[in-house]
């Protein structure tokens, strides 16, 4: 996966309702996504962020994904991403993201998977 064939930020869309909080990594329609390690996709602002749940699911195909804080700490165990979508809500300590610090991730196995969509479910505190 290449900085020219991803796209990460909230669905673009306007046409699809999409939950609050809800992340997606697109690659192309024509592109199979590589394993790669994205730095800081997603940045708590002005709050201090604690995340609750992450989900996944793929195109086609499944992918690893780790999602780990500013410093490469993995907040939650590896997920294994797949059409049918998968969760995990068991979230260690390093899911307390204090403002100013991001979340990044890191993808292994990916098998014919174009297009990645992420959901982090947070709750924040001022």
């Amino acid at each position: 996966m290449t900085a020219t064939s991803v796209r990460v930020g909230f669905d673009e869309d306007p046409g699809v309702a999409r939950p609050p909080n809800q992340l997606r990594l697109c690659g192309s329609a024509s592109t199979v996504i590589d394993a790669t390690t994205v730095n800081n996709f997603w940045r708590s602002h002005a709050y201090n962020a604690t995340v609750t749940e992450i989900a996944c699911w793929t195109d086609a195909g499944t992918v690893s994904l780790t999602i780990k804080d500013s410093a490469g700490n993995a907040i939650a165990s590896t997920l294994s991403c797949g059409t049918r979508g998968a969760a995990n809500s068991t979230i260690n300590g390093f899911g307390v993201i204090t403002a100013g610090e991001g979340l990044g991730f890191a993808t292994a196995s990916v098998s014919s998977v174009k297009n990645v969509s992420v959901s982090i479910k947070y709750t924040r505190s001022y």
